[in-house]
C-alpha cells in the first residue's frame, strides 16, 4: 500500500511539474504571438495617405489651385513614445506609387465624377505620375508634393464634363494608386473666387499658433512653409506665428526652419519666429538656442 501511495504521490508531482512547464511555455508562446501581431498590425497599418487643398481661394492674384499630397511610410517611425520603439523590430518594403488621378465635379449628389482625371500634361492616366520607364515610383520612407492645378485647366475640365458653369464650388476626389494597395481616396471641397477678407487700416490678420511640416510625429504634422504661406494668403491672412514642437526640432531644424522663413517674407506675408517648447526636450542641449522669442 505505501509503495502504491508513494507511487501515486510521484505521478501528482511530475504531473504537476508538466503542467507548470506546460502553462509557462504557453505563456511564452501568448506573449510572442502577441508581440507578432502588434508587429504585423502596425506595419500593415503604418502607411499614411494625405491630400488636402486650401478651403477657400481669395486671391484673386494666385491662378492656381495648390493640392499638396503625402505619403507615410512608416508613420511609426516619426514617434517620440514607445511605439517608436517597435519601428526598429519592422521592415517594411517601399510603397510603390503608380501615380495620383484628381478628379472634379460641382457639388451635388446628382452629379458623379467623370471617368478621366485632370490633366497635367502627366498623360491621360494619371494627374501626377512618378513613374520612370513605367516602373513605379518607390517610396521607402516619405514623399511630399505640391501639385498647382492652373485655375484655367480646371475650368475647362468642369466645362467639358457638366453643364451649368461656371462654377463658384467645386469637390475634388484625390485618389492614390499604388501597387499592392487599395486605392486611397480623399475628398476636399473648394471654394473658388471667395470673397476678400474684410481690411482695416493698419490691422493685420494671422494665426497665432501654427505647426508648419517641422512639427512631425504621430499626433501632429503640418504643412511645407511653400504651401502654407500661399494658402494662407488665400485664406486672406498677412502673417503666421510658426510654433513648431521643440521635441521635433533639433538647433539644425531650427536653423533651417528660420531661414526658410525668412525666405519667404515679402511685402504681402511674414513669417514670425516661434517655437512651443518642451524644456525637456532642450535638457543638456547647448546648440539650441532659445526659442522663446519673436523676430
Amino acid at each position: 500500500m505505501k509503495v502504491f501511495v508513494i507511487g501515486r504521490a510521484v505521478r501528482i508531482s511530475l504531473s504537476a511539474t508538466f503542467l507548470f512547464v506546460l502553462a509557462a511555455g504557453s505563456a511564452a508562446a501568448q506573449a510572442e504571438k502577441q508581440s507578432s501581431s502588434i508587429t504585423e498590425e502596425v506595419s500593415r497599418t503604418g502607411v499614411f495617405f494625405r491630400a488636402d487643398a486650401p478651403r477657400v481661394l481669395r486671391n484673386a492674384q494666385d491662378p492656381f489651385l495648390p493640392v499638396f499630397l503625402e505619403v507615410i511610410n512608416g508613420v511609426e517611425q516619426e514617434g517620440h513614445s514607445s511605439i517608436a520603439q517597435l519601428a526598429q523590430k519592422i521592415s517594411r518594403d517601399p510603397v510603390l506609387l503608380q501615380g495620383v488621378r484628381i478628379f472634379a465635379k460641382p457639388p451635388g449628389a446628382n452629379r458623379r465624377f467623370a471617368s478621366d482625371p485632370l490633366n497635367l500634361g502627366a498623360g491621360a492616366d494619371f494627374t501626377f505620375d512618378p513613374r520612370t520607364g513605367g516602373e513605379p515610383f518607390a517610396i521607402p520612407a516619405r514623399m511630399k508634393k505640391t501639385l498647382e492645378i492652373p485655375l484655367a485647366t480646371l475650368g475647362s475640365y468642369l466645362e467639358k464634363h457638366f453643364f451649368g458653369g461656371p462654377f463658384d464650388v467645386v469637390d475634388l476626389k484625390v485618389s492614390f494608386i499604388a501597387k499592392d494597395c487599395p486605392d486611397q481616396n480623399t475628398f476636399l471641397r473648394v471654394r473658388l473666387n471667395g470673397a476678400p477678407q474684410p481690411k482695416l487700416s493698419h490691422w493685420y490678420r494671422g494665426d497665432i499658433h501654427y505647426h508648419s511640416g517641422f512639427t512631425d510625429n504621430p499626433a501632429e504634422r503640418g504643412y511645407p512653409l511653400d504651401v502654407t504661406k500661399q494658402a494662407a494668403i488665400q485664406a486672406g491672412m498677412d502673417w503666421v506665428l510658426l510654433a513648431d514642437h521643440s521635441t521635433d526640432l533639433d538647433a539644425a531644424k531650427f536653423r533651417e526652419e528660420m531661414q526658410q522663413a525668412a525666405a519667404y517674407r515679402d511685402g504681402r506675408f511674414v513669417y514670425i519666429a516661434g517655437e512651443e517648447v518642451t524644456t525637456a526636450s532642450v535638457r543638456g542641449d547647448v546648440n539650441k538656442p532659445p526659442v522663446a522669442v519673436c523676430r
